[in-house]
């Protein structure tokens, strides 16, 4: 297999899992709602993922210029909310804040732009990852990642780094959010709660479903059995002010939804549990669902019992009045009502019946006696005396009405009898007490009100103002009465904020057009410089003549009602999706600053335009299409479509009411671009050759592409819902334990094993594969991919089988050329030494050529035995000090190093698995070549190692005469020379003997350079206990 394949599918994987990490840490991180357990989460899978030593979260606290350190890995727990460090741009975390970017520091000990902190020295941290958490405007704290020996960091670990911190930075976010929204929950239910008004909510089957305190305390139930309550349950016994029990159809839940309409101050009377009936005032709405549907209705409930009954007493009492007759009665001797005509009975009542037998202290009262006895004395004798008095009208003795009562003691045989006519004595004094009594009544109620009235003259003065209207000025009544209306002492504003001028406020407009005006928002200053809001409803006061007179302003404070809209407004332009309101004229009423974005609208005003006039390319478009569809049907519409004007897809909600619409949607792109990518990955899935399948936790297959299906032999209805050992056999249960828990544990990247199937047709195959895991819902399974290996087998050993006997070959053609060799370059030497004199210069030449020719020969067939025996005379893998290594083959070329005045440098090499003598050759064979390839300088090498992965990286630098591009490849190949051999000594066979040699060690060798500028030659091995496949061991 080509290593730099190998590589890049390492890389690969890397990355996606990587990626994997970050998508179940996101999914753990959406369901916790404990932030410093999501913390050490954090710090737990950047540290197990990256294989880093130490990991922190730290918040920034603003205020006090420092760090807290929230959670960390690799730190004794009890710096966890505890440790402070100060934010110092020296340091890599205040670095990290200021530039609002990840932070890569190779090397803390060197890095000129940092300092290690005291947190960092305290665990040797040598290369850190950093990256902020939150907007780079409001940055919430720092994620860092650290190792304690020096480590390059490439851009898909601070990819991942900066994902983990984000998904952090949408958590802190969503738990800012929340409290928020706890906080607003409970204001809101303190308010219901506290509300002096009875609050109740009855769902669409007219259950209860809600009461708050004050409901509780007019209905003298408790809130559990309010809501074991339906609207119309007996026990309501709800009647009307007519006393008359009311029909279901005319109780207030019905009325609203029937009529889908408020409804206001609906009087009726409820039986209270101690049998006492409490009189209401009832307003109500409807709630609708999502649909549009009713799906409740709320109601306010005031409790108006004292003030209907005061009503109801007055009306009787008027009524007495306007049919009062003469009452006749007598009195016995004992002061009983002996007799009483229905004028009396119907003036005290009482029926006569009731008063027959009574004492007459029932009607003049308990001091009856006392009070005749007084104005007997009073009359002096006269045998009948009109008196002015008081007496009782009902047989509780609650009401009194005021008589004329002329009475005549008369001497009877049954005794002193008392003989009387009642009369009302004028209908003056009952209507003067009715006018007191309900001037009374409006004054008190206009000292209670809620509700501020001020009265104005019709030259603009204040001349009355209730306690209400006081508190809302800020002023006395006296310090009013020097107000005019538009006085520029109160500074007068719209709710806009604009000044109002006199021409501009209420009562002007009511002055001049005898029309009220209502709901005009003003706001005024209190004598402090409190900003209080007002809703004002202005009417005209007129004369008996019709002439304008004044004006009554009835003021109610809407000061919280515009900090809570204000609030909302700022909410609204919080929210991260984008929101806009439009009217039913397609008019835009209100537009948060994310829809502005994606509107392109930042730099100019919307609210008030027309949609379809700003937007004229959105004509015909599926944006028109359905926000008219929303419009007309009134139910709700949800789509996706891209948008020119944001250049984005957009997810977009449209909810209709009988106002307009309200519009929410957000940016999808990345989604949709993911959407895509995911398409395209299942259609890779399924073209590929090799077979693709995924099992759940029980190991049962719930996908396969068409590649497995065909290598299975099966149909996918088969394989699904089967076990995976029906393909793979007992080697996909037998897993090793510790080799699944390093993978599930992210220790490792995959398993991969090779294993014999055999299919229906009893044909067997080799296949090879590979799986990691998989979590889906709650559980582990497995994905993997199956390649069918079977020729590449046959392949393989057809391929061991010929290179055994080529070895064999080569080790015995090299050897039975060793004689014939040794004996021609014998007897050349023999000539050369026997028939010198009479060789001439030309022959001498030949025989040198000869003799030289015989010892390159000799050389290369030493060095192909040598290479032959690679494989069959190599020692198992064992640890090797390559620093030993370099010294021994140092000490092997000293008189080479010597003699070509060679400086050889080397920092600490590692201890590998290899075969030491082998390892000597390569590093000999290496040195060598860099030393005769030179050129001029002397030579200059430089040996040094680096960790990559499970092995280390073994280089020679030289400064020689270096090596074309193009023959980089070629010099590895067998008595491949690219000098003449006059130029340099060698065979050809060295690089391909280290090539042998490195490969058996289950790494790679290669060169860089450039002619001219020395070379670099490369080779891996594999690190003290690392183990891979096909080494020896």
């Amino acid at each position: 297999m080509d290593p730099s394949s190998t590589s890049t599918e390492a890389t690969l994987q890397r990355r996606v899992r990587q990626q994997q990490a970050v998508a179940d840490f996101g999914r753990r991180a959406l369901g916790c709602d404990d932030l410093e357990a999501l913390f050490r989460d954090a710090t737990q899978t950047v540290a197990t993922t990256l294989e880093m030593d130490t990991c922190a979260v730290l918040e920034f606290v603003s205020g006090d210029s420092q760090f807290l350190l929230r959670a960390g890995h690799g730190w004794s727990e009890e710096h966890d909310g505890r440790t402070t460090i100060p934010v110092d741009s020296d340091t890599q975390l205040g670095y990290t804040l200021e530039a609002a970017t990840p932070v890569v520091v190779d090397d803390l000990r060197t890095d000129e732009r940092v300092t290690r902190s005291a947190l960092l020295r305290e665990v040797d941290a040598v290369s850190g990852l950093s990256v902020v958490i939150g907007p780079d405007e409001e940055p919430w704290g720092v994620l860092g990642a650290y190792t304690t020996s020096k480590r390059e960091f490439d851009e898909g670990e601070t990819a991942f780094v900066e994902s983990v911190g984000n998904v952090l930075a949408s958590a802190i976010e969503r738990d800012r959010v929340s409290r928020r929204r706890d906080a607003e929950a409970m204001l809101k239910d303190k308010l219901v709660d506290t509300s002096p008004i009875g609050i109740t909510i009855v769902d669409s089957d007219g259950v209860m479903q809600f009461a708050n305190d004050r409901a509780e305390a007019i209905f003298g139930r408790s809130r559990e059995r309010i809501n074991e309550l339906r609207f119309d349950d007996p026990e309501w016994d709800e009647i009307g002010p007519d006393g008359e029990p009311l029909e279901r159809k005319e109780l207030p839940f019905p009325r609203i939804v029937e009529s889908e309409a408020p409804l206001f101050d609906q009087v009726s009377g409820v039986l209270c549990p101690d049998g006492e009936r409490v009189w209401i005032s009832v307003n109500g709405a409807p709630l609708y669902d999502d649909r549009g549907d009713i799906d409740g209705v709320v109601f306010a409930i005031e409790d108006i019992t004292a003030q209907f009954l005061r009503d109801r007493a007055l009306e009787r009492y008027e009524t007495i009045v306007e049919t009062v007759y003469d009452g006749i009665y007598v009195l016995d001797d004992e002061r009983r009502f002996e007799l009483v005509n229905d004028a009396f009975a119907e003036l005290t009542g009482f029926s006569r019946e009731e008063l027959r037998g009574q004492h007459a202290s029932v009607v003049f009262g308990d001091a009856f006696e006392s009070t005749e006895s007084s104005q007997l004395e009073a009359a002096d004798g006269t045998q009948s005396s009109t008196f002015e008095e008081t007496i009782l009208t009902d047989t509780n003795g609650t009401e009194r009405l005021t008589i004329e009562n002329r009475f005549t003691i008369h001497q009877t045989a049954s005794g002193t009898k008392r003989f009387g006519i009642i009369r009302d004595i004028t209908e003056r004094k009952q209507l003067e007490s009715a006018l007191r009594a309900e001037r009374n009544l409006k004054d008190r109620i206009l000292e209670t009100s809620p509700v501020g009235i001020t009265l104005i003259d019709a030259d603009g003065m204040n001349v009355f103002a209730n306690d209400r209207a006081e508190e809302l000025f800020g002023r006395s009544l006296e310090e009013l009465r020097t107000y005019v209306h538009d006085d520029d002492r109160w500074n007068l504003i719209d709710e806009d904020g604009e000044s109002l001028s006199g021409a501009e406020l209420p009562f002007t407009t009511v002055k001049e057009t005898g029309e009220p005006v209502y709901d005009e928002v003003l706001g005024i200053d209190q004598p402090d410089g409190t900003r209080v809001w007002l809703s004002a409803h202005c009417s005209p006061l007129f004369d008996a003549d019709g002439t304008f007179d004044g004006a009554v302003y009835a003021l109610r404070d809407i000061t919280e009602q515009k900090r809570l809209e204000s609030e909302l407004e700022q909410t609204l332009n919080r929210v991260t999706d984008a929101f806009n309101a439009i009217d039913t004229d397609w008019n835009f009423t209100y537009v948060n600053e994310r829809a502005s974005e994606l509107l392109n609208a930042e730099d100019r005003e919307l609210v008030g335009k027309n949609v379809w006039e700003e937007y004229p390319s959105a004509a015909g478009s599926t944006f028109e299409r359905q926000y008219r569809q929303a419009m007309e049907t009134q139910e709700t519409v949800t789509f996706e479509e891209y948008s020119p004007v944001a250049d984005a897809w957009l997810e977009v909600a449209v909810y209709p009411s009988e106002t307009g619409l309200s519009v929410y949607f957000r940016d999808i792109s990345e989604r949709k671009a993911r959407e895509r990518r995911l398409k395209q990955f299942e259609r890779i899935v399924e073209t590929v050759n090799d077979g693709v399948y995924v099992t759940d936790g029980e190991g049962t297959f719930v996908f396969v592409n068409d590649a497995f299906v065909s290598m299975a032999e099966q149909t996918r209805q088969e394989l699904l819902g089967s076990h995976g050992s029906v393909f793979f056999g007992d080697r996909f249960v037998d897993t090793d334990e510790a080799e699944w828990h390093e993978l599930v544990a992210g220790e490792r990247d995959s398993v991969e094993f090779e294993t014999a199937v055999t299919g229906p047709g009893s044909e067997t195959h080799t296949v090879q594969n590979k799986f990691v895991p998989l979590e889906m819902d709650g559980e582990t399974g497995r994905v993997g991919v199956t390649r069918d290996i079977t020729d590449r087998k046959a392949r393989e050993r057809a391929l061991e089988e010929s290179n055994e006997r080529l070895e064999q070959f080569a080790y015995a053609a090299s050897h039975d050329l060793q004689e014939p060799l040794r004996m021609v370059s014998s007897y050349l030497q023999l000539i050369d030494r026997r028939y010198t004199d009479e060789l001439d210069e030309d022959g001498q030449e030949f025989i040198e050529f000869a003799v030289d020719g015989a010892e390159r020969m000799r050389e290369m067939i030493d060095g192909l035995l040598e290479f032959s025996r690679v494989e069959t005379r190599g020692e198992p893998l064992e640890p090797v000090e390559l620093d030993d290594v370099l010294a021994d083959v140092r000490r092997d070329l000293a008189v080479q190093i010597e003699e070509h005045d060679a400086e050889i440098t080397a920092e600490p090499l590692p201890c590998v698995e290899g075969d030491g003598n082998q390892l000597r050759q390569v590093f000999q064979n290496i040195l060598s070549n860099a030393i005769e390839y030179a050129g001029d300088d002397p030579p200059r090498i430089d040996v040094s190692a680096h960790r990559a992965g499970s092995k280390w990286a073994i280089s020679v630098s030289d400064e020689g005469i270096g090596i074309d591009p193009d023959d980089t490849d070629r010099i590895f190949g067998l008595f491949n020379r690219l000098h003449a051999a006059g130029e340099h000594d060698g065979s050809g066979i060295g690089l391909a003997l280290c090539k042998r040699i490195i490969e058996r060690h289950g790494g790679r060798i290669w060169v860089d350079s450039v002619p001219g500028d020395g070379a670099t030659f490369s080779f891996t091995l594999l690190a003290e206990g690392e183990t891979e496949a096909n080494t020896p061991r």
